[in-house]
């Protein structure tokens, strides 16, 4: 049947297009410094894992999850570094795709 081969056709067209989102929101985190020799626990790790939940958390509620989330909004993540930290916090936060900002923090 022609109208049901259209109407397939149009459902189909309307499921591939990209959404685009009403606007991007942006979300920071603060490094204000690096752990000090002898401390315990490891930056790396522990900025890390925190930045990966927030980022996933957020990633999970945005349009580039719609099919879940239904939202119209698409994000971008941001670390405010202190320039003494950024030896620590590059290395841990840009592979996750955050965008690091040098700043006194």
């Amino acid at each position: 049947n022609t109208r049901n081969g259209i109407r397939q056709l149009i459902t189909r067209k309307k499921k591939d297009e990209k959404q685009k989102p009403i606007a991007t929101i942006g979300y920071a985190i603060t490094v204000s410094g690096c752990p000090k020799t002898g401390s315990r626990g490891d930056f790396g790790a522990g900025i890390s894992d925190g930045a990966a939940v927030l980022k996933h958390s957020i990633h999970l509620n945005s349009i580039q999850s719609h099919q879940q989330s239904q939202s119209k909004y698409d994000y971008k993540m941001y670390a405010l570094v202190h320039p003494e930290a950024e030896s620590c916090a590059r290395p841990a936060l840009e592979p996750l795709g955050y965008e690091i900002l040098l700043r006194d923090v």
